[in-house]
């Protein structure tokens, strides 16, 4: 039997980390670096971040100052968030370990950006176009807007929309050309 996952994550168009108790989105009570801090955790899941890093990301502007309370608070403020999702359990979505933050590989996350790229590597390599055409018309669906089209002013964002705008142009190209195999 095929498990549930414990959070659907989306990062194109509005980010969103959901459960069935709680959906966490940007908005006027939350700040912007919360919404960059779970986001960029998110994003790069595989990889511990070290503390510097995400202070040179949130506060890029105030490279000379060492914003590691606010960076402490941030992370707080963020677990304390992440909390709803789960009220009745003690889940811990943000570890911390030599020096790096990073989001809890346990979890089980459906992540947009994930299935996209995953459908995009199987339509790839699919040599029966019928098949192909099906996980092209996912990765289509998938993309609903810019990856994180709120915060597209940021760096580390901007690179993001670039490389997911270019797989999408691929996937509509092989969308409207059946049979067609376009590669980049």
């Amino acid at each position: 039997m095929r498990r549930k996952p414990d959070l659907h994550i989306r990062f194109f168009n509005d980010f969103t980390v959901s459960s069935p108790y709680y959906e966490y989105a940007p908005s006027a009570h939350n700040s912007t670096q919360l919404t960059l801090l779970i986001s960029y955790l998110v994003a790069n899941q595989d990889t511990k971040v070290p503390k510097d890093v995400l202070m040179a990301m949130l506060w890029p502007d105030e490279k000379d100052k060492c914003p590691v309370g606010a960076l402490r608070n941030l992370v707080y403020r963020a677990r304390k968030e992440l909390e709803h999702l789960y009220p009745d359990k003690d889940v811990d979505y943000i570890k911390f370990t030599q020096d790096a933050y990073y989001w809890n590989p346990d979890l089980y996350c459906k992540i947009d950006i994930h299935d996209f790229e995953n459908y995009n590597n199987l339509a790839r390599q699919e040599p029966d176009p019928e098949r192909q055409f099906r996980y092209y018309y996912r990765m289509h669906r998938l993309y609903t807007g810019e990856f994180l089209s709120n915060h597209t002013s940021i760096e580390w964002v901007q690179y993001r929309i670039t490389y997911y705008k270019n797989m999408y142009i691929n996937c509509t190209m092989n969308i409207s050309i059946p049979g067609t195999v376009m590669t980049s």
